[in-house]
């Protein structure tokens, strides 16, 4: 077993996120002790007290170790899970009655779809003609973005939220992608749009909406368009790329 990030005697189990740690409380008629496990199993002394007759308390902790939802996942532990010695002689351990722990999330997880990673929309010809002031957009073009979901407990929600930002101009937060380069076009822009057509600014999260357990999938409906940025248009292949994250809580 190998220490988690936290320290702490708390180490990794074979479930990301979750850690096991083991206490021992010694009682004895000249006191008591306390001391953490620690792995590898190494020689330990309770801290030099004689001990002619004890019991022992034990206590075994699962720890969360990291933020986010945790995955739905079957924990498997070993079994002794902890051995004591006195005089080189074996004289306690821990045996657990299941060495196999099923980890429900109490919420429901969602990955995006392989058919949502990437998502080409064509925004259509235009003539030059067309964009004759600032701000003149074209008609939306819909496509979606779409969500697998799964797990859960009972009662359980998530909440997914979004963010995009413009592949090729990492400071832009404008509402506005850039054309990207090799793009023939010049004097105009790209705009994503939520579903009532409010142009969604760039490295800003949004909030998409809220599913529970038992909801199978989740459809995030946006929209795309061109802008005029400038009085002066050029003709030509206009293309952009915006990359998105999604984030769940």
């Amino acid at each position: 077993m190998h220490l988690s990030p936290l320290g702490n005697s708390i180490y990794s189990t074979n479930v990301d996120g979750i850690g096991v740690k083991v206490t021992a409380t010694e009682h004895t008629p000249v006191g008591n002790g306390y001391w953490t496990y620690v792995w590898p199993r190494l020689s330990q002394s309770s801290s030099g007290i004689v001990i002619y007759q004890y019991w022992m308390n034990y206590k075994l902790e699962l720890i969360k170790t990291r933020s986010g939802a945790l995955p739905n996942a079957t924990l498997q532990m070993d079994s002794p899970l902890v051995d004591g010695y006195l005089g080189g002689v074996r004289s306690k351990n821990i045996l657990l009655s299941n060495t196999s722990i099923r980890i429900i999330s109490a919420n429901p997880t969602c990955a995006v779809n392989s058919g949502s990673q990437n998502i080409a929309v064509a925004l259509g010809s235009h003539p030059q003609y067309f964009f004759n002031q600032i701000n003149k957009t074209t008609t939306p073009v819909p496509f979606n973005i779409h969500l697998n979901c799964s797990g859960g407990g009972s009662g359980g929600r998530l909440s997914i939220n979004y963010s995009l930002r413009d592949t090729h101009s990492a400071n832009n937060t404008s509402n506005i992608l850039g054309l990207a380069p090799g793009s023939q076009a010049s004097g105009i822009g790209i705009q994503v749009l939520k579903a009532d057509n409010n142009p969604i600014n760039l490295h800003q999260p949004q909030h998409a909406g809220t599913i529970y357990t038992g909801t199978p999938s989740f459809t995030l409906p946006l929209r795309a368009r061109f802008i005029q940025t400038s009085s002066n248009v050029r003709a030509g292949t206009a293309q952009g790329q915006a990359s998105f994250t999604m984030s769940y809580n």
